[in-house]
């Protein structure tokens, strides 16, 4: 069956036997779900070893969330670059707060900023450690 949605988690079920195809009329079934986080399907995963993501250009709005966790010890970091790859004064990695715990909409600030500059294409150099992340979200 599909995906059904609970809450923030999306369960998955299932059925089995304990037995081989051919003789199932003998063996025992059951059911049983899995579940994965809302929005959680594919996601960036960093190690206990910093990582960087650099995305393409981008089109953001005037503010952004991230759908992240991170582990024990587990940090995330967001800068905003030019799409020529610039540093964008007041929203470097130095500037960045750190993003930890999980939650599906974490607010990516910046020191007390959290409005994203008006303006052309951004791109986002991210950095992690210990920490798995599924979507970054803006708007206006």
């Amino acid at each position: 069956s599909a995906p059904i949605a609970v809450d923030d988690e999306i369960r998955i079920y299932y059925g089995g036997y304990n037995t081989t195809h051919h003789d199932s009329e003998s063996g025992r079934m059951g059911m049983s779900y899995r579940t994965i986080g809302r929005d959680r399907w594919i996601g960036y995963h960093s190690s206990d070893r910093e990582a960087e993501l650099l995305t393409m250009p981008m089109k953001v709005g005037s503010w952004m969330t991230l759908n992240a966790s991170t582990g024990k010890d587990g940090w995330i970091r967001v800068e905003l670059i030019s799409d020529w790859g610039k540093e964008i004064e007041g929203y470097t990695l130095n500037d960045a707060t750190v993003i930890s715990g999980s939650s599906f909409a974490h607010e990516v600030r910046w020191g007390d900023r959290v409005q994203l500059p008006e303006g052309d294409d951004i791109r986002l150099r991210i950095r992690s450690c210990n920490a798995s992340m599924w979507s970054v979200n803006s708007s206006s």
